[in-house]
């Protein structure tokens, strides 16, 4: 975190002073941990957040008091995250944030929470990380957190935790066992972000078959990212499935489907997409990149 923090401060940026003992004190208790995580430790030690008007970083540090009231607000605005998980340390000041796990099979990792569509899913592997794609975004001048890049869903060039592969099994057999709870819920959305090809084919294949429209369209997604011959593991498999999605899934499952053969982009792709086309019609062009 210190070479972070280091080349946080080459750029001016408006950041407070280092936090008190007694602001992370009130964190800790509001939060309902023992101890704080130690890269959100070492930020409030090099400074107590930054100022809303002056950064130009996607998301800025929340000052101890203000993540205090996020985690407040975002447990009464009831999104799919046990209380004690949701560690929310940074906003981009228009009703998104990100924070990490405190605490559980996730601990340490750092989430994104949108308000329109929040999902417990992990984005970044650390907030080491995560504060690396934060600093990247700055340089390119991107404003934008969903324009950052993320770990997950996994990538081939990507350095995971080696139980990766193992926390993703654990969660698809919580899925499966009550794929309708909360709880099952929860598991579904991250046993996607952390699958592999050749490792979780057949279980994210299962939930294309999905009654959770939400569930369905991030398996599809999930396929695109395999697909992805640029960003991706570049997996021609995964066609014909995304094919299928977009003639028989849900309206979620087909506009992901659509979606996703676009970003793959290959000439098998960009022939489903025209023959999708001519079955659609043009009032689908927007989604299948076909106008030409």
């Amino acid at each position: 975190m210190e070479d972070q923090i280091t080349r946080l401060r080459e750029q001016p940026e408006q950041l407070r002073p280092p936090a008190t003992a007694e602001e992370l004190t009130e964190l800790r208790t509001v939060l309902g941990v023992e101890r704080l995580p130690r890269a959100v430790l070492l930020l409030y030690a090099d400074h107590g957040g930054m100022e809303p008007a002056q950064t130009h970083l996607p998301m800025r540090l929340l000052s101890p008091a203000e993540a205090a009231d996020a985690i407040r607000n975002w447990r009464e605005f009831g999104v799919p995250f046990e209380d004690l998980e949701l560690g929310v340390f940074w906003s981009d000041d228009n009703g998104n944030g990100a924070g990490l796990f405190p605490v559980g099979a996730l601990r340490d990792r750092v989430f994104v929470l949108d308000h329109e569509e929040p999902s417990p899913e992990p984005r970044w592997t650390t907030v080491d990380s995560f504060y690396d794609a934060l600093l990247d975004a700055r340089d390119q001048e991107l404003l934008w957190w969903g324009d950052m890049r993320t770990d997950y869903p996994r990538r081939p060039d990507g350095q995971y935790p080696p139980e990766d592969d193992d926390l993703a099994d654990d969660f698809f057999a919580i899925h499966e066992r009550d794929p309708s709870s909360p709880a099952g819920r929860r598991a579904g959305f991250r046993a996607l972000s952390l699958s592999v090809p050749d490792v979780h084919d057949q279980r994210v294949l299962a939930l294309l078959d999905s009654d959770d429209m939400w569930i369905q369209e991030r398996a599809v997604e999930i396929l695109g990212v395999w697909g992805n011959p640029d960003d991706g593991w570049g997996r021609p498999e995964v066609i014909e499935p995304l094919a299928n999605m977009a003639r028989h899934g849900s309206h979620n499952g087909q506009l992901a489907a659509m979606g996703a053969l676009r970003k793959i982009d290959t000439p098998d792709a960009r022939s489903v997409r025209l023959q999708l086309r001519h079955e659609f019609g043009s009032s689908y062009d927007p989604y299948l990149g076909t106008q030409d």
